[in-house]
């Protein structure tokens, strides 16, 4: 059984993850129409590789899925070991970026699990 400190913290946690992630959903659905409306398309479709250290298979699954429902974005595969995940997106001129997006994701599902 959670303590309850632990529980309302996993509550602030949870609520705090959602708006974070209709936020970033938000922006990427802006992006995604404003590259649609421009003239000319610049896309610069890629795949990353990208280091995981999610322990638990539902974060695991959870950040596979948010990644997935992200416009531009989809989750290709999960390496045996889970220690690696390919993205395919649609924008990957800056794959620094890239990297550093999927890593702030993974750190919130993180705090969730843990």
């Amino acid at each position: 059984m959670m303590k309850p400190m632990k529980l309302l913290l996993k509550i602030v946690y949870s609520i705090e993850f959602l708006f974070f992630y209709i936020l970033k959903v938000l922006q990427a659905n802006v992006e995604l129409a404003w590259h649609i409306m421009r003239p000319k398309l610049h896309m610069a479709p890629g795949i990353i590789r990208v280091p995981v250290g999610l322990k638990h298979d539902q974060a695991l699954l959870l950040l596979m899925n948010m990644i997935s429902m992200t416009p531009g974005t989809l989750t290709i595969d999960l390496e045996e070991d889970k220690k690696h995940i390919y993205v395919h997106s649609l924008f990957l001129s800056d794959h620094a970026k890239s990297m550093q997006q999927v890593k702030q994701l993974e750190k919130r599902i993180a705090k969730l699990f843990n």
